[in-house]
């Protein structure tokens, strides 16, 4: 059951990603997702927690590339993400946003 409690932080969490993101402004996922192993605790992005709520698991992989924190193996598990080979950009600027994104 999902309390008042819990709802409000839901939408907390959303605004607050939904505001800082197109500024560039470090949300609480992105600043915390990488620091889970340090800290005894885990990290899960609003969109995750609505999906667990619904029943539709999804993998973070936002969270999984932050914690990797290595280009070659980001770009590996890209690759074989069935969907590149359909996107419309090179593998230059796919390096680029990914190097961008996580601070490579």
């Amino acid at each position: 059951m999902i309390t008042p409690l819990f709802r409000g932080w839901i939408f907390v969490a959303a605004m607050y990603t939904h505001t800082a993101a197109p500024s560039k402004k470090p949300n609480g996922h992105n600043v915390f997702c990488d620091h889970e192993s340090e800290y005894g605790f885990t990290v899960k992005n609003y969109a995750s927690l609505v999906a667990e709520a619904l029943g539709i698991a999804r993998e973070d992989k936002f969270k999984k590339y932050k914690q990797w924190g290595d280009l070659k193996r980001i770009m590996n598990n890209v690759e074989e993400n069935a969907t590149i080979s359909a996107m419309t950009f090179s593998r230059e600027k796919i390096i680029e946003v990914i190097k961008e994104a996580f601070n490579l």
